[in-house]
């Protein structure tokens, strides 16, 4: 696995550069964030990659810090987003930006990439809220500032702390059912936690 890459950036475009590594020039697919990062051409440049294998092609994407590499596999271990797909969802919205909106629910902003629906970035919050570890929550709740919890979810916690649930316990499954039931009123959501956490 080639996990970075450094040497003197030679072309620079919105989704790619080329980096001298040696006697080798090499192909990076980047995001237009990393784009905007990267020195002037001539100059010495290290980017954290991944590198992409199928049968016919070999792919190196390439990021300007890690954590936007980080939210790019994470994207990637989702079903039906593919490497060039998460490339283009990353060149539409800034790291730190991305993180606040899964941490929040907020799908308005996720459907201001292109490409991206609404029902897509529900599906895109849900998942990465479930394979992130509650460490990594805790770490990206430090480095990006969450926005607004949705009223629901924030009364159907309260209401169900009054029952004697604990919030860390339930806040996913409130969470993902709010998300995927926009209609659902604060009462239905208890309800639906009542008989799925027995």
């Amino acid at each position: 696995m080639i996990s970075s890459l450094r040497g003197i950036l030679t072309e620079k475009h919105p989704d790619t550069a080329v980096i001298q590594a040696g006697p080798v020039g090499i192909e990076v697919f980047i995001t237009l964030n990393t784009y905007e990062s990267l020195p002037e051409t001539g100059e010495s440049c290290q980017l954290y990659t991944y590198l992409h294998v199928r049968e016919d092609i070999l792919s190196l994407y390439g990021f300007a810090d890690p954590e936007e590499k980080n939210l790019f596999l994470k994207l990637i271990s989702l079903n039906g987003i593919g490497p060039r797909n998460a490339q283009s969802m990353l060149s539409g919205i800034k790291a730190d930006e991305f993180r606040r909106c899964i941490l929040s629910g907020d799908i308005k902003s996720l459907t201001k990439i292109p490409g991206v629906g609404e029902k897509k970035a529900r599906r895109i919050i849900i998942e990465l809220k479930e394979k992130l570890s509650e460490e990594e929550l805790a770490e990206m709740t430090g480095s990006a500032p969450a926005g607004p919890m949705d009223r629901r979810v924030e009364e159907a916690l309260a209401g169900l702390e009054t029952l004697g649930f604990r919030k860390t316990d339930v806040l996913k499954a409130v969470e993902r059912f709010a998300l995927e039931n926009p209609e659902a009123e604060t009462d239905t959501i208890i309800r639906h936690i009542l008989r799925n956490k027995k």
